[in-house]
């Protein structure tokens, strides 16, 4: 059952904007729920497109937090002790989804060189950076 609607500011885009959020009601144990659109994350007040970036930065690029930190504040972005926990939580989930997306590949493409223990996934050094 629909219970209408909240405003969710959004950091990231301009200030003053923000987004309308549909809320439901259910009907068994009266508890509201949110159906939040996909760039925005749960918790999470910044787009999802800037804690990818932050991210990437990080583990993919390899550089350090002062040169994430860094961007970021050209840009306006988090500080630093909020990109250290993002990059905290990434790394620390990053094994779990890298056996699911090679489970999926098993399934899907077997010759794929990431399942191979000799492959590139190996040399990478971290599940963080073989992941992105």
């Amino acid at each position: 059952m629909g219970h209408g609607y909240y405003r969710r500011k959004l950091k990231g885009l301009r200030a003053g904007y923000g987004i309308w959020v549909k809320r439901w009601r259910c009907r068994a144990c009266q508890h509201t729920v949110s159906s939040l659109p996909n760039f925005q994350l749960p918790f999470r007040h910044y787009l999802v497109a800037i804690i990818e970036r932050a991210v990437v930065t990080r583990f993919e690029q390899q550089a350090s937090w002062k040169e994430v930190e860094r961007q970021s504040a050209e840009q306006g972005m988090p500080v630093l002790r909020t990109l250290r926990h993002w990059g905290r939580v990434y790394a620390g989930q990053a094994s779990a989804w890298l056996t699911a997306v090679q489970q999926a590949l098993a399934q899907q493409d077997s010759p794929s060189p990431w399942l191979d223990a000799q492959g590139e996934a190996l040399q990478a050094g971290s599940c963080a950076r073989v992941l992105l």
